[in-house]
């Protein structure tokens, strides 16, 4: 998986039609004789490919920046990252290199739990992001604006008269 990012440019020039792989074999299912075992093997390739690789078919430009959850174990995927060009949000555990990442979250990424909540409010925060971006789209183009992502209401507190202190 090295050298994704790069390769990612590579696959599919801008303005070019992507492909997915099921539309190939769909086009080859007439010249392709395979026993319904072997379909079930490729089917299942696919399925696989499309898992691991259908975000990057889709890309047609780099990514504005990368999450990775350890990046000790995912050091290629951080240097390539910073060849690139391209920002690393990165959670860095006491083994990892702070240095070389760009936003770094310190955090114990061996924890499952810890894991879990990382991720959960770096994706809300994304999910926000991308909610206010098209509400200010919005706002320039005059049309009518979606209500905010989060609908938390602040904790209502009580005023603390002097004299009953």
């Amino acid at each position: 998986m090295a050298s994704t990012l790069e390769n990612a440019l590579r696959l599919v020039k801008p303005g070019e039609m992507v492909v997915s792989l099921t539309d190939i074999l769909d086009k080859l299912g007439n010249k392709i004789t395979a026993e319904e075992k072997e379909q079930l093997l490729i089917d299942r390739e696919i399925e696989k490919l499309e898992k691991f690789f259908g975000g990057v078919a889709e890309m047609d430009k780099l990514p504005d920046a990368v999450f990775i959850v350890d990046t000790h174990r995912e050091d290629v995927a951080v240097r390539e990252a910073v060849r690139m060009g391209v920002p690393v949000v990165g959670m860095v555990d006491s083994n990892g290199d702070p240095e070389i990442v760009d936003y770094v979250i310190p955090v114990n990424d061996d924890a499952v739990k810890s894991i879990e909540l990382v991720v959960n409010l770096i994706t809300d925060a994304v999910e926000e992001g991308i909610k206010r971006g098209k509400e200010a789209e919005a706002k320039s183009d005059g049309t009518e604006v979606q209500p905010k992502l989060r609908t938390k209401t602040k904790p209502k507190t009580k005023k603390v008269e002097k004299n009953e202190v």
